[in-house]
């Protein structure tokens, strides 16, 4: 029989839906209150879920923890432009420029991502 998998302990694993909303809240400027009040979760879940994706990002602030989300939802978007052929120069071309430059951002947020646990 194989053994039973443990659950997840609060600080592992991807963050939950409800997370992804407390973190999205906070990355539009809402305050925790604001965030109970928007989404009709209790204002101490809202404090517990923001002290919980600070530890899971493994960031020092739930700032930082919005800045790092934020990093990464504009180069996703940037390199879906890029995929897409959305981002051209002035003559209408993919330059090397654009492809290193939303590479690197990708190759950072992959390590940030790596280290702190950031949804994919």
């Amino acid at each position: 029989m194989p053994p039973k998998e443990k659950p997840l302990k609060n600080s592992e694993g991807p963050l939950t839906e409800r997370q992804l909303t407390v973190l999205d809240g906070l990355t539009t400027g809402l305050r925790h209150a604001e965030i109970s009040k928007t989404h009709g979760i209790n204002l101490t879940v809202v404090r517990q879920e923001a002290a919980a994706i600070v530890r899971k990002m493994r960031c020092s602030t739930s700032a930082h923890a919005v800045a790092v989300y934020s990093q990464a939802v504009t180069y996703r978007s940037v390199a879906k432009r890029l995929r897409d052929g959305m981002i051209r120069d002035a003559q209408g071309f993919v330059t090397d420029e654009h492809v290193n430059h939303v590479l690197d951002g990708l190759a950072l947020i992959y390590e940030e991502r790596a280290a702190s646990r950031l949804p994919k």
